[in-house]
């Protein structure tokens, strides 16, 4: 008899190996306020601006995920565009076996040739709340929410950055170095983002411009592998 535990024991152990070994990679992208997780409508204090608010809506795009090892692509996505939102989905699945990877490179945003195509359908579907008209394209980054800080009605603050078409085009390609694990997490830092912004003089973004490429290059700050 124990033997036969013995035995299925050992049994169960390998097909969870084999089971583990076919896995494909998972990139979850968690959104931070300092050291919290964000959760939708939660209040959350600013020493920087000595400022409580809170997150009702983020939504981004990410596009042409790339894995590389020592600087050559190991992988490249095939689907082009992902919509992230704190509601939906903050995960992805690379499918993919067996990668063996030190860094990932993707853009945050729609690329010009998506975004002269028109509306599309599935995660850039204008159902999603994403995209303004074919002449502005899709919105890349939307962060919505409410500030004691703001002078608006509600306090509601609003963020939509997008523009695809110079001098305003706010794709941004952000580089990072990655553990190859079969999880990669990725931080995405709220509270840097909207410490850059003066929120009281400075709480509305709803159309391409000179202030949205401005708000744009705050990417790269705000995006880490957790170790």
């Amino acid at each position: 008899m124990k033997k036969v535990y013995l035995l299925f024991i050992a049994i169960f152990i390998l097909i969870n190996f084999a089971f583990s070994q076919n896995k494909g990679l998972a990139i979850k992208f968690v959104p931070m306020y300092g050291t919290v997780k964000v959760e939708q409508g939660k209040k959350y204090f600013s020493t920087a601006n000595n400022d409580s608010l809170s997150i009702e809506t983020f939504r981004f795009y990410i596009s042409n995920i790339t894995l590389l090892k020592n600087g050559k692509v190991v992988y490249h996505s095939k689907s082009n565009c992902y919509l992230i939102d704190i509601e939906k989905r903050l995960e992805l699945e690379i499918k993919q076996k067996n990668l063996v990877f030190d860094a990932i490179k993707f853009n945050v945003g729609v690329d010009s040739t998506t975004n002269v195509s028109g509306a599309m359908g599935g995660d850039l579907d204008p159902m999603n709340g994403m995209y303004w008209a074919w002449q502005s394209g899709y919105i890349n980054f939307k962060l919505e929410g409410t500030s004691k800080v703001c002078k608006t009605r509600n306090n509601i603050f609003q963020f939509h950055i997008g523009g695809y078409q110079s001098p305003n085009a706010t794709l941004q390609t952000i580089n990072l170095p990655a553990k190859n694990n079969s999880i990669i997490e990725i931080n995405v830092a709220l509270d840097q983002f909207l410490n850059g912004i003066d929120l009281k003089n400075a709480n509305e973004i709803m159309s391409p411009g000179e202030n949205a490429v401005k708000l744009a290059k705050l990417y790269q700050t705000i995006f880490s592998v957790q170790e």
